[in-house]
């Protein structure tokens, strides 16, 4: 009972979600393996990216949340996690377990006092907050999916990179905006209305950045991310009008959209490398 209480603080429910930003790297990735090869690489990629990466992540931040009491050990098994994450990256070579470990150690600062035991944590410092999770969510996530195939960097992975990272900064105000009351965070600085207005900036600019590398043969699945992504954006400034009404179901909303573009952007990657 005791573990599978602990386990409940990874939230494991939204290990496929969470799963679609390294994906998004590995079938961007030009290398090519045989089926069995490739299906051993992904269930490698979630189990290290989502399962203790994410999952650790999530544990360690509960484990340092003021306003709960966690269980004895959550912390601990936080760590342990994101220590196995990075051993197993480092079996597909030096990058991916760069990465993995980099990954970690954001996640330690976003989630545990910086400077001593009442010190802020990195999700309590505006701005930083975001640094933080566009980088781990947006850049490392994706650049984990790459280079688990071995495949080299490119310019095409600069461009695709940062675009997501832009997408992953207009998730962020998404998710905060109904927690801004009881935490400091980055949704302080402007306010939940315009933090909302400029993430659907982040957004917009995100999917145009990610235009560069549009593969005219498949527009059918691209127009579907960008029209989903404009779709989120949209839901983002209506919402900015009244951040506080409806905040829990316009927020399901816009997560939904931006999920639902990026495994559209995923499948039509897909088929453009079989094509």
């Amino acid at each position: 009972m005791r573990i599978k209480r602990l386990l409940g603080y990874a939230r494991p429910e939204l290990f496929l979600a969470a799963f679609l930003f390294p994906l998004a790297g590995f079938v961007a990735s030009p290398a090519r393996f045989s089926p069995t090869e490739t299906a051993l690489r992904l269930l490698a990629l979630f189990i290290g990216a989502s399962g203790l990466l994410w999952g650790g992540s999530n544990m360690l931040t509960a484990a340092f949340e003021k306003d709960e009491l966690p269980p004895a050990g959550l912390s601990f098994s936080g760590i342990s996690a994101l220590a196995i994450a990075v051993l197993g990256f480092f079996l597909f070579g030096s990058f991916p377990g760069r990465i993995a470990l980099l990954s970690a150690l954001i996640s330690l600062v976003y989630a545990m006092p910086l400077l001593g035991r009442n010190s802020p944590r990195g999700k309590d410092v505006p701005l930083f907050d975001l640094l933080l999770y566009a980088g781990n969510i947006g850049i490392l996530a994706f650049l984990l999916g790459y280079g688990i195939t071995g495949a080299e960097p490119s310019s095409r992975l600069f461009y695709l990179t940062i675009g997501f990272a832009l997408i992953a900064a207009g998730t962020y105000p998404a998710v905060l905006v109904a927690g801004a009351e009881r935490h400091p965070n980055y949704t302080r600085i402007f306010g939940s209305a315009w933090s909302l207005r400029i993430a659907s900036v982040y957004l917009l600019g995100g999917a145009g950045l990610v235009a560069t590398e549009l593969a005219l043969p498949l527009f059918a699945p691209f127009l579907a991310f960008y029209a989903l992504t404009a779709a989120a954006a949209f839901v983002l400034v209506v919402w900015s009008f009244s951040p506080k009404k409806n905040a829990g179901p316009r927020r399901r909303l816009a997560l939904i959209l931006i999920l639902a573009s990026r495994g559209v952007w995923v499948l039509g990657e897909y088929l453009g490398a079989k094509a």
